[in-house]
């Protein structure tokens, strides 16, 4: 029997996993949903924590998973979101070290990358590219409703990385699209200003 990995795209309302082999077998799949409560926020925060642990603990039993891979999203424009982000960040890490799991993460451009050949890909080029690479996957997936279809189509890019050595940790950041254009806009303030 091939090595099983929970495959995770991470977050707080629709926490999508995949349980892949590296050969691109999708054997199960599904999306936790969860609410937030009209309760104080940290209160919310837990119960939802609670729930997305116990539903993945759930997957790892049932499907012996051997490994872990996650995308680790690193953050939005909206504080509220981010705080939720880096909530599932913790919750990835936290699961992985308690069920002595090994874990590996990758960078979301990492994933669409693998996937598209695109750092700027959307969720119906990730769709679109699964359809086109892994014609099993879509099939299985075919009369799922959209926002599946965009996680599990996550998931494979996610996975697709980690077969390539895209992990989060092996990515070197000093020259990706994002520093370069930081770099190249404080040469032109700085040319505005007359330095």
């Amino acid at each position: 029997m091939s090595k099983r990995y929970l495959v995770l795209d991470p977050s707080f309302r629709a926490f999508g996993w995949a349980v892949m082999t590296l050969e691109f077998e999708l054997i199960a799949y599904g999306c936790i949903k969860t609410e937030k409560e009209l309760t104080i926020g940290v209160l919310s925060d837990q119960h939802r924590m609670e729930k997305l642990a116990s539903e993945l603990k759930k997957v790892v039993d049932e499907y012996s998973i051997q490994a872990i891979v996650s995308e680790i999203p690193f953050g939005t424009q909206s504080a509220s979101a981010t705080r939720a982000l880096y909530i599932c960040r913790g919750l990835v890490y936290t699961f992985a070290f308690l069920l002595g799991l090994p874990l590996a993460t990758i960078d979301p451009a990492a994933a669409k990358i693998s996937l598209t050949g695109n750092h700027f890909a959307d969720k119906v080029d990730m769709i679109n590219a699964v359809q086109l690479r892994y014609p099993k996957i879509a099939a299985l997936l075919s009369k799922e409703p959209l926002y599946l279809r965009e996680t599990i189509s996550d998931c494979v890019g996610i996975l697709l990385a980690f077969t390539s050595g895209e992990t989060y940790e092996s990515r070197d950041r000093t020259n990706s699209p994002r520093k370069r254009k930081r770099r190249g806009s404080k040469k032109v303030r700085s040319k505005r200003n007359g330095s």
